[in-house]
Order: structure tokens, then sequence, then C-alpha cells
């Protein structure tokens, strides 16, 4: 069991491809300096899969170690089809049970599980006057300490304390020369102020200031660090934009992908009208952008070693779900398909020792996992009634040999258009059930951009019973309800 006294940092990013980082994909462009040096002392999760590409979903996840199906925030918070828009205090909350083991619990940035009893921000799906809040489910009402950013936040430009920030620094924000004083900003641009302006700035300075508060108590903490980025909008600093703006980016391979076999849902977050030159200029910016807050993450590892607390600290780094960039004929955002652009997403480990090498790990695992692996280093039970397990017996070198050899993932849409979809992945196989529309079968092995759908393919029926199988049982033991109807379709 890990020393009760270890503290626990966890970095989570918003819409973050596991192919950004070279750990993941060797060839990137994308320049995460501090990230990779940080990677040479982890374990690295190679599969590592979103249990559901949406951001409230999956937040929820974190905060409660049970699937969407189980916990109810099933599609973003105050959009059609979510059945809990604030979170509720339960004592199974992760900032309940690290209470228990007498940890501080520190919370900064991203929340996007309540809307805290405040005006709705824009992006909230516009259900307000039909849901109202049963409490204010923002960090501080549910256990944490730091700050409450209620709401999707839009990058977190509109917040009174952000803009407090900018006004007490002399700071503006500025976007392609254009102050952004009201907080509105563009969907894609360039950051000309300076650095200290930004949000990844302003929220590392947040988590240096609790963290500094933390350190000064006898007791251990875990404090998580949610930036905003690099979701949408794509706003990079000039000294990052500098690093990709005269690179040319290659279509992806399955962007002449027409979609013709796959499910129909997936044509709502299509957009056949626009070239390669639209998502190379996006990519541009989706880069500059993690790589402005992989430098804010370096800060923050500067300082833990500046005071002694990187080396007795485990860092965690992931994020909820990748971002679509154009994927498969000019897929934009996330969660009307299942393609591993969006499903995987990064989940790196750095322990908390002085000496620590890379280690690689090529077993599934997913989003609950990371709520097991917390509670686990604060040494507490971490496998009762929620849906995942601890991530430390991989970091202590220790693989369990009963690791489950598959992994499910869910989704429902991220709007008001809405269709229950399933994945399992196996091996090299990939099924996704669709409630409406053509379901998919892929053999990622053979096929790893997802190009050719075999689901019709008679060769392949006997695999694609095999997982339709797997599926319904898992549905059964983890108490999905669209086990009925799933039952009756296959």
């Amino acid at each position: 069991m890990p020393s009760d006294k270890q503290n626990i940092l966890l970095i989570f990013t918003d819409q973050n491809r596991a192919d950004m980082l070279s750990c993941y994909n060797p060839g990137s462009i994308c320049r995460t300096p501090h990230l990779d040096a940080m990677v040479e002392q982890s374990v690295v999760f190679k599969q590592a899969y979103t249990v559901c590409s949406v951001c409230s979903p999956a937040r929820a996840s974190l905060q409660t170690g049970l699937y969407p199906h189980s916990h109810g925030v099933e599609t973003n918070i105050y959009n059609r089809g979510c059945m809990i828009h604030e979170l509720p205090d339960t004592d199974y909350l992760l900032s309940r049970r690290l209470g228990q083991a007498d940890h501080s619990a520190g919370y900064t940035g991203k929340w996007h599980l309540g809307e805290g009893g405040a005006p709705a921000f824009e992006g909230s799906g516009g259900l307000r006057p039909l849901y109202a809040p049963q409490h204010n489910a923002v960090p501080t009402n549910l256990g944490y300490e730091g700050d409450d950013f209620p709401g999707h936040g839009g990058g977190g430009y509109k917040y009174p304390q952000y803009q407090a920030y900018l006004k007490a620094n002399g700071l503006t924000f500025d976007v392609d020369g254009r102050n952004t004083a009201d907080g509105g900003v563009p969907g894609i641009g360039e950051v000309t102020s300076p650095l200290e302006s930004t949000n990844e700035y302003y929220l590392v300075n947040r988590a240096i200031d609790t963290i500094d508060d933390f350190r000064q108590r006898d007791q251990p903490f875990c404090f998580q660090l949610h930036f905003w980025g690099p979701h949408e909008p794509y706003l990079a600093p000039t000294e990052f934009l500098d690093l990709y703006r005269d690179v040319e980016i290659p279509p992806w391979p399955n962007f002449s992908d027409t979609g013709e076999t796959k499910s129909s849902f997936q044509e709502r977050s299509r957009h056949r009208d626009k070239p390669w030159s639209y998502w190379e200029n996006s990519l541009r910016h989706y880069y500059g952008f993690m790589s402005s807050i992989d430098a804010q993450i370096g800060r923050l590892v500067a300082y833990l070693k500046e005071h002694d607390l990187y080396d007795t600290t485990t860092i965690i780094f992931s994020a909820d779900h990748g971002d679509s960039q154009g994927c498969h004929g000019g897929l934009g955002d996330k969660s009307y398909h299942m393609y591993e652009e969006t499903m995987r997403i990064p989940l790196i480990i750095k322990p908390a020792r002085a000496e620590s090498s890379r280690i690689d790990v090529s077993e599934f695992v997913n989003t609950c996992d990371i709520y097991a692996s917390i509670l686990d280093l604060a040494g507490l039970p971490h496998e009762q009634f929620q849906h995942g397990r601890s991530l430390m017996p991989f970091v202590d070198g220790q693989a369990p040999d009963d690791w489950p050899q598959f992994l499910v993932s869910e989704g429902l849409s991220a709007s008001h258009s809405l269709c229950s979809h399933r994945m399992i992945r196996q091996g090299h196989w990939k099924y996704v059930f669709f409630a409406a529309g053509t379901d998919e079968l892929y053999d990622l092995k053979e096929d790893p951009w997802e190009l050719t759908n075999l689901i019709d393919s008679p060769e392949h029926k006997p695999m694609l019973k095999e997982l339709q199988a797997m599926l319904l049982q898992w549905m059964v033991e983890s108490n999905d309800l669209l086990r009925i109807d799933y039952a009756r379709l296959i």
C-alpha cells in the first residue's frame, strides 16, 4: 500500500488527443518538451480510453468512479438526455473520500458538473429555465478547497476571478490584436498579449497558490488542475503558434473517408464543405495551444522541484477525451462517433520517488481507473461498488494477472440530437453499437485508421458475435439499462 503521506497532483486537459504526444505518436508534430521529459520518469498507458467522449460525463466519472449510465450525467449538463445536471454530494465523491484519508483536497479550473446557482454561461444548452439545480454543485460545496468556475466556461475567459487577475496585474487578454475585456473570444486565434495574460498561466498561478498553502500543513494533499484547453477556442500565444506557422501538416489518412458505410449519426458533425487547409489551420492553433499548456505544466513542475515536492508527489496527467480535427471526411468536435481520435486519451503517471524510468503498459484502462488509483494512493479502499481498478500495481511493476482483456466506452451525444452508443475493444478489434444507424466493426491491426467497416462481412461474423455477447454481458454486470433494448437488437 502506498504511503499515506504521499502527495497527489492530477493535471487534466480538455479535448486532448493522445496522438498529440510523442509517447503515443513518435512522429507527432505537436511539441510538448516538458511532458516529454516527465514521460521518461513515468508509466505510460498506451491503450487508455475515456468512458465517454463528452466533457461532463467523463468528468463525473473521474469524481465518482462510475460509468455515465450509473452516475446519470450521460451528456453535458443542461443538455437534453442528461438525467443529472448538478453533481450530487455523496460519500463516494473523490473529494469526500480524500477527506476520510485526511488529505487536503484542492481544485482549480474547468468543472462543468454544475452551474452553482449562477446564471448559465453560453454553451450550457439553454435548458436552465426547464431544469433548476437542486443544489449548488461547485467544488468548494463538495469538499474541495480552491476555485469555483461553474458551468462549461467557454475557455474560462469570462469568469470574474480571471478578469480580476488581469486587472490587478495591469494585463489585457488580446487575440489577433483585439482586446477581449468582455470575455468574448473567437473560435480560433493568435494571442498577442503576454503569456502572463493567458488563462493557462492564471490557472497554474492558482495551483501554486493553493499548493503553497497545503504544503504548510502536516498532511498530504491531492490537488486537481483542470485546464480548459486545448479544447476550442483554439487560442495560441504568438511564440507557440510560431512553432507551427510555416509547418505543412499532411491530411489524416482517413480524411478521404466518405462515411458511406458508417453510422448516419456521424453526419451531424461532418463538415464536407471544409477543405484540408481549414483543418490544417485549426491544427496549427490546436498544437500551439497545447504547447502553451505544456510550458505552464513545466512551470508547475519547476515549482514542485524548487520546494522539494516533486519526488514526494505522484503526478497523473490525463484528459477527458480527444478531438476529431477533421478526421473521417471532416468530422469536428467529438461525441457523434467512437473513432480512436476522440476515444483514446493520454494517461501518464509519474510516481512519487526520486528515481524512476519509463514503463509502457499495453493493457486497456479508462477514466474510472484514475479515480481508483487516487484512492489507492491515499491509502483508501478502492474496489467496492465503483467501476474502476487501481493502476498503481502497474506503476510498481506488478501487472495484475486478472486485469480485464477488454474495455467498454459509452456515448449519447454532446447536443440535442441523441443516439445511445457503446464501444467495446478487445485485442485489435473494435465493435461499436449505435441504437439508431449502422453498427461498426474494425480490425485495428489491419486498419488502424478505421476506414473499412466489417460489420456486414460474413468472414468476420464469428468475431462480431463474440464481441456483441461480451458487450451484453458487461451491460448486465454494470447494470446498464440499455441492455434491455440491446439484447433484442443483436
